[in-house]
C-alpha cells in the first residue's frame, strides 16, 4: 500500500517536515514542527483525523487566558 506524502502540509499548528522511517504501533509517522517550534514525530493518521493539531501549546495558551482574572494572573 502506498502512503500519501504530507511533506509540506499543515494540520492544525503543525508543519509536516518529512516522512519519518520510525514506525509507532506499525504506523507511519512524520517529522513535524509545532507553530511554538517544537519538534515531533506524529502518526499520520492522528494528523489526517484532527486527532492531533498542536504539541499541547494551544491548550497552555487558552487554559492561561481563562484562568486569568481582569486581566491580571
Amino acid at each position: 500500500m502506498r502512503r500519501k506524502d504530507l511533506t509540506g502540509m499543515k494540520f492544525g499548528r503543525w508543519t509536516v517536515l518529512t516522512w519519518s522511517d520510525e514506525k509507532i504501533a506499525g504506523r507511519t509517522t512524520y517529522k513535524c514542527v509545532c507553530e511554538c517550534g517544537t519538534a515531533k514525530l506524529c502518526l499520520a493518521c492522528n494528523l489526517k483525523s484532527g486527532n492531533t493539531l498542536s504539541c499541547g501549546c494551544f491548550s497552555r495558551e487558552t487554559t492561561s487566558r481563562i484562568k486569568k482574572k481582569h486581566g491580571k494572573s
